[in-house]
């Protein structure tokens, strides 16, 4: 019967798994047998019994030593010295110091702060998946991303040229605002997911066909739509209020509106479309969604009514 529960446990998040094994003395077993993949700050388990189960921990010095077990290991740093077991690793804010091959192989997710700034050499472990630079990072980046790279994010000041430095392996990118060099060609069609943060964009001849979700971040007009040929969901970030004057793509099925978002629809959702978003300040009228739509999600906070013909579509959050 013990190993049923077991089996049972294996469904479950880890304070599932806790008060499972809570129901009987006999049961009470099963927490030295489960296993426990979500993420918990090390001090909060260092005098558990079953410490060596835990698979995800947050240490906060170097001296602290993971569970036998661990599989992730999230590490914030102010320094060089990183331990040679984390797998996450961030640098505070205020770090800007050359790296000098200071992140051990072990790291899988990198992610810079807002200050750092400083020349990459081969600097970035390869076998890191996602990497994240912070607001001032700007330096040049030809040769210096490693093929594991699959997320790649720039921040607000980085502007420098990018072609043949996007390897193919990287499929989700973000850039920003001040970024003002040449795209085409220079996104490898690999990239799926793009991420812009304020009003970026570039005139010239030029598509991203093979970007399918798109998420902006900002409050203005969204030009580079008309460049993504493809996208099939876009996302608007929770800043976003602007009033949209033309129909979006005919290739979109999926639309997320963020928080603050609250203007008129009239005449922009596509006949494509299949889900639509709205956020917790969304107070207009849903009388043009077009036949497409099959579920429509609403916070609890909108006041109109709703049409008969629409409101078994309605999803309330």
């Amino acid at each position: 019967m013990i190993d049923v529960f077991f089996e049972i446990g294996k469904f479950l998040n880890d304070k599932g798994k806790i008060y499972l094994s809570m129901i009987s003395k006999s049961m009470d077993m099963l927490k030295y047998k489960f296993m426990y993949i979500e993420k918990i700050n090390i001090q909060e388990i260092i005098k558990l019994p079953y410490f060596d189960n835990f698979e995800y921990v947050k240490i906060n010095k170097r001296t602290d030593n993971p569970p036998r077990n661990a599989k992730y290991v999230y590490f914030v740093s102010n320094g060089v010295l990183i331990p040679h077991f984390v797998t996450h690793l961030i640098f505070v804010h205020s770090f800007n110091e050359q790296l000098n091959g200071c992140i051990p192989s072990s790291v899988t997710h990198l992610k810079f702060g807002i200050d750092f700034n400083k020349r990459l050499e081969n600097d970035i472990p390869r076998f890191v998946t996602h990497l994240i630079f912070g607001f001032r990072f700007n330096q040049s980046i030809t040769g210096k991303i490693p093929a594991s790279v699959t997320h790649l994010g720039f921040g607000y000041d980085f502007n420098q040229p990018i072609k043949n430095s996007i390897p193919s392996s990287v499929t989700s990118l973000c850039i920003s605002l001040c970024f003002y060099q040449p795209i085409k060609d220079h996104i490898p069609p690999s990239v799926a997911h793009l991420e812009t943060h304020g009003m970026f964009f570039q005139e010239g001849d030029y598509d991203l066909p093979a970007v399918t979700h798109y998420t902006y971040f900002g409050n203005g007009s969204i030009e580079l739509l008309s460049h993504l040929p493809s996208v099939t969901h876009l996302v608007f970030d929770d800043n976003f209020n602007f009033l949209i004057t033309t129909t979006l793509p005919s290739t979109i099925t999926h639309i997320t509106f963020g928080e603050r978002y609250n203007q008129s629809i009239a005449n922009i959702i596509p006949q494509s479309a299949t889900h639509l978003r709205f956020g917790m300040h969304f107070d207009q009228a849903l009388d043009e969604i077009p036949i497409s739509v099959v579920q429509i999600q609403l916070c609890e906070t909108y006041g109109l009514k709703i049409s008969e013909n629409i409101i078994t579509k309605i999803v309330m959050l």
